[in-house]
């Protein structure tokens, strides 16, 4: 169980830290050109949908039952990377 414990948690705080980080950028997309106003917006809705992503990755595993996170854990964990993929993508366009 702790296994199951651990990556809600870890999902939960990766989470959060998306929701921190999405703040930030909102900003600078206020203080940006037009031209990167653009580029900046379609970021942020792009991180947004990866951090709500991240939200329901978090409520299905703290839901799952045990025999169920043992059938999900490997395609769940490569969800949680595919996320992690997808954001440091919307990342790059501040950059």
């Amino acid at each position: 169980m702790a296994l199951k414990q651990d990556f809600a948690a870890q999902v939960k705080a990766q989470t959060s830290i998306w929701q921190a980080q999405i703040k930030d950028y909102e900003e600078q997309v206020e203080h940006a050109g037009a031209k990167a106003k653009v580029n900046y917006k379609k970021a942020v809705v792009e991180m947004e949908t990866k951090a709500e992503e991240g939200r329901k990755l978090f409520e299905r595993v703290q839901a799952a039952k045990e025999a169920a996170w043992k059938d999900m854990q490997g395609g769940t964990q490569k969800a949680f990377v595919e996320l992690q993929r997808g954001w440091a993508d919307a990342l790059s366009r501040f950059r």
